[in-house]
């Protein structure tokens, strides 16, 4: 008589309701969108000014904030909490206006990503609520 060796190997135990825990932190991302100060500036006067001054004035814009658009993401969870902060986020003009208000509320900064190109600085801060 043979007996496939799978049968013995299977481990029977219970289930444990333990592996269905709840999260501790409630997520949440902070997108800026921020469009530097040169882009306000027409072609036609970019033209006009030579490789130096053009590179200096790079560099002087990249100190100057631009413009930002800050907006919040929060998954999936819709509270009247998450729909105002939404809301407050308009009102935002640098990140670091964002962060302290959401600080203020008892949201805590874990970590951040910045995506920079010619045209546009995009800032990415993840931030964490406990439950």
């Amino acid at each position: 008589m043979l007996i496939p060796f799978f049968v013995f190997s299977q481990k029977r135990s219970k289930k444990s309701s333990k592996n269905s825990e709840t999260a501790m932190y409630d997520m949440m991302t902070i997108k800026g969108v921020e469009v530097p100060f040169m882009e306000f500036i027409p072609e036609e006067e970019k033209t006009d000014l030579s490789n130096d001054q053009l590179i200096e004035f790079q560099m002087k814009s990249m100190l100057q904030p631009g413009k930002f658009k800050i907006s919040l993401d929060f998954g999936n969870i819709q509270t009247k909490e998450t729909t105002e902060l939404m809301r407050a986020a308009s009102r935002y003009n640098s990140m670091m206006v964002a962060v302290n208000a959401l600080n203020a509320k008892g949201w805590e900064f874990v970590s951040s990503d910045i995506i920079a190109n010619q045209e546009v600085i995009i800032h990415y801060y993840y931030m964490r609520k406990k439950k």
